[in-house]
């Protein structure tokens, strides 16, 4: 007998403002720049993954 295993993520958009551009100092482990974005918690993706060990391979859906 088998078992399917599955997991969902709920997560908000996020919008980038200022993006990491690479690091500025490695041994303070310090950012070229910093960043800045916004999550917008009303805005939602939804990811759900289901793994069934009698298919031979794994497989992943992605729902909008």
């Amino acid at each position: 007998m088998s078992t399917t295993t599955s997991a969902t993520a709920i997560a908000p958009a996020n919008i980038a403002f200022i993006k990491y551009w690479g690091v500025q100092d490695a041994a303070r482990t310090l950012p070229f720049n910093g960043s800045i974005s916004l999550n917008l918690d009303t805005c939602l993706t939804t990811t759900s993954v289901t793994f069934d060990p009698d298919l031979p391979d794994d497989e992943v859906t992605i729902t909008l």
